[in-house]
């Protein structure tokens, strides 16, 4: 008998990397037309003390760079909302908009000629970023709209997703956990749009340690993973009540385990590649039993056989079929 495990472990999701999901780079062009309003450039006292350098150009009106998606996106969450008034911002004044060298477009709090506080920046790329920036670089809990429509809100350091957040793409699928440097690390779920969901834990972007996975079809793995797959102690339950607990190879049963069903058989023993394979025993629930040899999946080599008669039996079997008897109990057949 074959039971074959066909698994899928869903990718993870792709946030934007380096070179999309930073606020400091853009290559892309754009028409400029205003579409956001903007606050009154000269908020305080303190403004010429704060404005930026000369590498920065003032102008007139907020460039139309947003992408269509990005537009709905933002019509749909509203502005963003930022903490209470902290005592470290309130003086600082609110200045731009403010064009620089590559293109993007910031309109918000400055510090020594830095972009520091409540901000936000357009990107020619059509992104949209608002949240606290600290000595130039996002950082503190802020929403970054992607120009696809992909969301990230959460906390960032140095231009970075690091710490709690929750990235959401166009499709529905979601990430809510720990981020480092941009990527999913620590504790973190993943959340698809046909209901299934991962929960558990991440390292370096990919899934990698424990956690549980329940497809959309009702099947459950709770286990070790490694490098985004199913990988070594783990437990797979079937909607239909089969269950596997055992040793896990990308994704594959593979070493030690025991395979139940709901009818009362029961396997325990080797797997190699999903397959019985080594020495295992088979348990069938009118207590007949086979001990031995597997290859592939069947019965293959040496194993013996006790039937309802409670006999036991030696003998030999090829791709699943007896090729000869050695004994019958305690007594030898003869060729």
């Amino acid at each position: 008998m074959v039971i074959h495990l066909n698994l899928v472990i869903k990718q993870n999701l792709e946030p934007k990397r380096m070179e999309n999901h930073q606020l400091q780079e853009d290559k892309a062009s754009a028409t400029a037309k205003e579409t956001i309003d903007t606050k009154d450039p000269e908020q305080s006292a303190g403004a010429n003390q704060h404005a930026p350098n000369d590498k920065v150009r003032k102008i007139e009106k907020v460039p139309d760079f947003l992408t269509d998606q990005a537009k709905q996106v933002f019509e749909k969450l509203g502005e963003f909302v930022y903490d209470q008034d902290q005592e470290e911002y309130k003086d600082l004044p609110h200045l731009g908009p403010y064009e620089f060298e590559n293109g993007s477009v910031y309109i918000g709090q400055w510090k020594n000629g830095q972009r520091h506080g409540r901000g936000k920046q357009i990107r020619q790329n059509g992104s949209l970023y608002e949240g606290y920036w600290y000595q130039n670089v996002a950082c503190g809990k802020g929403r970054l709209i992607h120009f696809d429509g992909d969301i990230y809100e959460g906390e960032w350091r140095n231009d970075n997703a690091h710490g709690q957040g929750k990235y959401v793409r166009m499709d529905g699928a979601q990430y809510i956990g720990q981020w480092e440097d941009d990527r999913q690390n620590g504790e973190g779920q993943e959340i698809w749009p046909d209901g299934a969901i991962y929960q558990g834990q991440y390292k370096n972007g990919i899934k990698d340690g424990r956690g549980t996975f329940k497809w959309a079809d009702g099947s459950i793995y709770v286990g070790d993973f490694y490098q985004n797959n199913i990988q070594g102690q783990g437990e797979y339950s079937w909607e239909d009540g089969r269950k596997y607990v055992g040793e896990w190879k990308n994704n594959k049963m593979d070493g030690k385990g025991v395979f139940t069903w709901l009818d009362g058989r029961r396997y325990e023993g080797q797997y190699k590649d999903d397959k019985k394979h080594g020495y295992g025993e088979f348990k069938w629930p009118d207590g007949r039993v086979y001990k031995g040899e597997w290859s592939n999946g069947k019965q293959h080599g040496k194993g013996i056989y006790i039937g309802s008669s409670k006999v036991e039996k030696e003998g030999e079997w090829q791709d699943g079929k007896i090729v000869r008897w050695i004994r019958r109990g305690d007594q030898p057949i003869e060729e």
